[in-house]
């Protein structure tokens, strides 16, 4: 199972340097100077705290005029096979069954002190 565990918004529409969190089971820092994400586990996360069969649990919230509909647009911009939409500085990271990967261009991504790979095709 491949899920998405944050993103970084470099310049969309109204958003811009928006880092977003998606599996808080993980700890994120992302140094823009040096375009390095680090990410360690979180200390004390419960373990099968939201059963076998969910992951992790997210939302997205705010006011009207918060950005939430735009993320939504930035996300399907981005993931969508085929999309015109073309990414400049934008970060993704995600997990499957085999470890943490991640989609960008120019950036170093650590967990626990160890380079992590480029999505694979």
């Amino acid at each position: 199972m491949r899920h998405l565990c944050y993103v970084y918004i470099n310049d969309y529409k109204c958003l811009k340097d928006v880092e977003i969190i998606i599996d808080s089971r993980y700890d994120y820092k992302f140094d823009r100077k040096s375009r390095t994400v680090d990410i360690t586990d979180k200390k004390g996360y419960p373990a099968g705290f939201w059963s076998e069969n969910i992951y992790s649990l997210t939302g997205i919230v705010g006011n009207n005029g918060a950005g939430k509909s735009t993320v939504m647009e930035f996300l399907l911009d981005n993931l969508i096979e085929g999309s015109p939409y073309e990414s400049k500085g934008d970060i993704f990271i995600y997990k499957d069954d085999r470890g943490l990967y991640y989609i960008g261009d120019n950036i170093t991504v650590m967990y626990n002190d160890k380079v992590i790979r480029l999505q694979e095709d």
